[in-house]
This record gives structure tokens, C-alpha cells and sequence, in this order.
């Protein structure tokens, strides 16, 4: 019964982070910016302000916005502190655990609370870039508290598989 409800508790987290796939859209929006914004500044030598900004925010929002879903797939890059040949299965997931508890969740959080305080300046004092477009700042700073969040969610995930693996293991 309990193992029901961790297996659907991981499955709700798995899910966000499959929603996340559709930044596939931002990917798409992105090259139509990018394209528009090389094609009238080669064809008619116009250069569109825009267009910079925009492609900057897409680019910002798809990359971190898949951090979560990269970590689910297992596509993320990895490093071994301790090399295989010298753990057994079981103490790989022990430092797994212990990795995601010293580095990888307190990271996360830190990137929440960093974050969302950028936001809210952002907001509060009516931050701006500075370019000739002169974009509002917070649409593009909430995509970091956000990410983190869900990075966080997809890691507890992630460590509470290995936790069971190395349960499992030892029975």
C-alpha cells in the first residue's frame, strides 16, 4: 500500500517533467524568430530589436525549462567521483543518494530562493534590459525559480528510486 502511493507520487512528478517536452514549441518559435531576424537583416537590410530579445528569452526558457526532463531521461551529464570498479551496485547508490543530498537538492533550492528574489525585484522596481526594445526583465527571470523548482521535484524523484534500489539491495 505505501509502495502504491511513492510509485504514484514518483509517477504525478515523472509527469511534469514529461510536460515539459513541450518547450519543443519554444524550440520551434525560436527558429522562426531566429530566421525572420536573419532573413530581413540579409534580404532588405533591416535589423529587427526585437528579434534579439526574443530569441534570447526562448533560447533562456527552452534551456532551462528541459533541465527537469533531461534528469528524468538520464540524457544529463554525469560525473563518477568515486569509480565503478571500486563500489559495489549497492554503494553506487548510496553515493548517488549522497550526492543528491550535499550538492544536487541544496543547489536546486538555492537557485529557488536566488531566483524567485530576482523576480520579485524584477517586478517590484520595473527592471528592464537594456537594449533599444527595453523588455520587462521578470518574464524572462521567472523561468529560473521556476526550473529550479522543478529540477528539485524530478531530483527527489530521481533519489528516491536509488533509496529504493539500494533497499531493495540489501533485503
Amino acid at each position: 500500500m505505501e509502495g502504491d502511493k511513492i510509485n504514484k507520487f514518483l509517477s504525478i512528478i515523472d509527469s511534469i517533467s514529461d510536460m515539459q517536452k513541450l518547450m519543443g514549441v519554444v524550440v520551434v518559435a525560436a527558429v522562426l524568430v531566429t530566421t525572420y531576424d536573419v532573413g530581413t537583416r540579409y534580404i532588405y537590410g533591416e535589423v529587427q530589436v526585437w528579434c534579439k530579445d526574443i530569441e534570447i528569452f526562448l533560447y533562456a526558457w527552452m534551456m532551462l525549462m528541459c533541465a527537469a526532463y533531461v534528469l528524468r531521461i538520464r540524457k544529463h551529464i554525469r560525473v563518477d567521483i568515486v569509480p565503478k570498479r571500486y563500489l559495489s551496485p549497492r554503494g553506487e547508490e548510496i553515493i548517488i543518494i549522497i550526492g543528491y543530498i550535499v550538492f544536487f537538492l541544496p543547489f536546486c533550492l538555492v537557485l529557488m530562493i536566488y531566483g524567485g528574489n530576482l523576480v520579485i525585484k524584477s517586478i517590484i522596481f520595473g527592471e528592464h534590459f537594456f537594449s533599444a526594445w527595453f523588455p520587462p526583465s521578470w518574464p524572462l527571470r521567472i523561468a529560473i525559480p521556476l526550473a529550479a523548482f522543478m529540477l528539485f521535484l524530478q531530483g527527489c524523484a530521481e533519489m528516491i528510486r536509488h533509496f529504493a534500489s539500494v533497499v531493495r539491495r540489501s533485503t
